[in-house]
């Protein structure tokens, strides 16, 4: 009876437990928490309206300038751009961002699921199942 008593009061030690090695694993795990926001937040500044429209007149200006320099025509015509070109400029980086953010975020969502999963859910499981089949098993033997 006294064995029952005391294999009975082991809940609030793996609870205690439990809390420790997730504040463990979220403490070891900060360096890729902080490498995935970085990347998410990086996605999210680049789809910043005015950073799209410098990128975009920079990269035609860019690219004029290489042409220009190939076929050794007049640099000041890269100057200025049609309104169009910069538009559908805008509109490809646009794209290409979103696309960015849209991965940036996925990543982020599967990366806090897998580690909440594989390194907190699973083990904190498998350790309470195999403590709560040993203690039924030291309940159940009887000792002579």
């Amino acid at each position: 009876m006294r064995m029952q008593s005391k294999l009975k009061s082991w809940r609030p030690w793996y609870i205690l437990f439990s809390i420790l090695y997730i504040f463990w694993m979220i403490y070891l795990g900060q360096n890729d928490f902080a490498r995935i926001q970085r990347d998410y937040r990086r996605a999210q500044y680049q789809l910043d309206i005015d950073r799209i429209e410098k990128s975009a007149s920079r990269e035609l200006t860019s690219e004029c300038l290489k042409k220009a320099a190939r076929e050794q025509e007049d640099k000041d015509l890269c100057l200025s751009q049609p309104p169009q070109m910069v538009q559908t400029k805008i509109e490809q980086i646009i794209k290409s961002r979103t696309e960015n953010m849209a991965n940036a975020s996925r990543k982020r969502a599967m990366f806090y699921i897998t580690f909440g999963l594989f390194f907190i859910i699973v083990p904190l499981s498998w350790l309470y199942l195999t403590i709560l089949i040993v203690v039924k098993l030291c309940t159940s033997v009887r000792i002579v």
